[in-house]
């Protein structure tokens, strides 16, 4: 009955982070990958400040990320 039982591949969703990352500068990417993975910017105050750049990301989003609960 439970020959078939396994644990069931890990799905890949996108990564918000990530996906952002992919459509900057060489430079930009780096100090937008430096600050979403820095402990030193608050998840909120980051995501505030990016949106006054015109990147739109929330908190949550960067907070799942630092967490590693994205697919990164």
């Amino acid at each position: 009955m439970l020959e078939d039982l396994s644990i069931p591949a890990k799905k890949q969703t996108a990564c918000k982070v990530r996906t952002i990352a992919e459509t900057l500068n060489t430079t930009d990417k780096q100090i937008f990958l430096d600050a979403c993975n820095s402990e030193e910017w608050s998840a909120v105050l980051l995501s505030r400040e990016l949106r006054k750049r015109d990147i739109e990301i929330s908190d949550r989003t960067i907070r799942t990320h630092r967490a590693k609960g994205c697919s990164c």
